[in-house]
């Protein structure tokens, strides 16, 4: 089964949440190293205003396509039972003018206003749009892989309604969401269980989006849609973290739902589980074991960047180290990983002919939970989720999305040296300490091709 990354991140603002178009690309070509499929929901790439400028030009687009050929971006479309049946014919036939049309008379964003978009997104969209017609390969409806009988959006529900009534939880919320009191989560989870409630609600706030519950064709759910909008009708610093807790709880049914890790960080944080959190509301320490070095050497960002990850990718070493990712966790003195970065660098260094190569530093992590050893590897921007052992599944613990997405860019890539450290919500001094490190690029001189 390929092993696969979401970039939840991303759905907090319906955004990318890097800081230029280059760390854009340098980011999704290394996770594409360590992962089968690099994933984001459709609604972001569609509704992200920095992707269409950073993509603006033909050749530009020429450049993400490229990223998306070499498995760097592929999408995760809304699942066409999703629609109101007049919508299914477009959404097999063009998914990206048809989730443009749903969210523009749908949807609103995040202050109540409708959904609209500029003419530099709407040309970003119908490149988009051929670029998926061509390349059928990167995009697929979400939920393929789920299990007969599963409902995302009931599983979204249920577990937000639990983190919101159960005791266990109120002292991860009291921490976390200060804004959100006990009557705060009483009230929303009363409108969540009364339609009539809910729908006057939101009418009493002109919110739009109440108008889906009177339309024929649409069978009306409570999903993110309508919870994001319920939280609208909290006062302002209420409102917003009600929004943050709602992409909170649906990035684990949706990874879960996937089969994928999810990529997190600063914008959102994974959902813990109980046995995760202290009485206080903090997150359980986690101690730091052992950290490992690799140094990888790539060229700047460019159009011949995506070939030269591609071609990597199909190469021995690639194939090897992407498999070593799947069984993370299985060699408790992580050699294999290690090697496996070791020999991509090799192949990496014999393959380059320019002499202006940036250094990437990698780090292979292990540190000890109150559930066991955990794992994880950081590359440079990009962050591989950690792998539990001999607890349950990552997908169920939440415990390495958070831990080895966190990475805080503190500096420019290109430039000046940065530190990275791991944050996981909030991450314990000595743990930041023992897993900060810097990467400094500089130039360095490619050996020649041998053989």
């Amino acid at each position: 089964m390929a092993n696969s990354v979401i970039m939840i991140e991303w759905a907090r603002n319906n955004e990318p949440t890097h800081s230029s178009r280059d760390e854009f690309i340098w980011h999704q070509l290394l996770l594409s190293l360590l992962y089968d499929e690099v994933l984001a929901q459709d609604e972001t790439v569609i509704i992200s205003k920095r992707m269409a400028k950073w993509f603006s030009t033909p050749s530009d687009f020429e450049t993400l396509t490229k990223v998306a050929e070499c498995g760097g971006l592929s999408l995760l479309k809304r699942p066409l039972h999703r629609y109101p049946r007049e919508f299914h014919d477009r959404a097999l036939i063009q998914p990206v003018r048809a989730r443009r049309e749903y969210l523009e008379k749908f949807s609103v964003d995040n202050q109540g206003q409708p959904v609209r978009f500029t003419d530099h997104q709407l040309l970003f969209q119908e490149r988009l749009e051929v670029l998926l017609r061509d390349r059928p390969s990167i995009h697929r409806f979400a939920g393929e892989r789920r299990s007969p009988g599963a409902n995302i959006m009931s599983e979204f529900a249920s577990l937000l309604r639990e983190v919101l009534t159960d005791t266990r939880y109120q002292a991860w919320l009291t921490h976390s969401f200060p804004q959100l009191t006990p009557v705060e989560a009483s009230e929303f989870v009363q409108a969540m269980e009364s339609p009539d409630q809910l729908v006057d609600r939101l009418r009493a706030h002109d919110l739009v989006i109440a108008d889906r519950f009177s339309d024929p064709h649409f069978t009306p759910v409570f999903d993110t849609a309508t919870a994001m909008q319920l939280a609208a009708t909290f006062p302002g610093p209420v409102a917003a973290e009600f929004q943050e807790l709602v992409e909170t709880v649906f990035a684990r049914p949706y990874c879960q739902e996937e089969g994928s890790d999810g990529r997190y960080g600063r914008k959102l944080r994974d959902l813990p589980l109980v046995s995760e959190i202290g009485d206080d509301g903090r997150l359980n320490e986690l101690h730091v074991v052992q950290i490992k070095t690799t140094i990888l050497h790539l060229p700047k960002p460019s159009t011949d960047m995506p070939g030269i990850i591609n071609s990597m990718r199909e190469k021995p070493s690639g194939r090897r180290l992407r498999r070593t990712m799947r069984r993370l966790g299985l060699d408790p003195t992580y050699e294999s990983a290690t090697q496996a970065w070791r020999d991509v660098a090799d192949d990496l260094a014999s393959t380059l002919a320019s002499t202006d190569l940036k250094e990437i530093t990698i780090k292979t992590l292990v540190a000890e939970s109150p559930r066991g050893v955990v794992y994880g590897v950081l590359a440079g921007l990009a962050a591989a989720p950690l792998a539990g052992h001999g607890s349950p599944s990552i997908l169920e613990t939440g415990i390495g999305a958070g831990l080895g997405s966190g990475l805080d860019v503190l500096g420019n890539l290109f430039g000046r040296s940065i530190k990275y450290g791991i944050k996981r919500n909030q991450v314990t001094d000595p743990l930041r300490r023992a897993v900060q490190f810097s990467c400094v690029p500089h130039p360095v001189v490619a050996p020649k091709a041998t053989g």
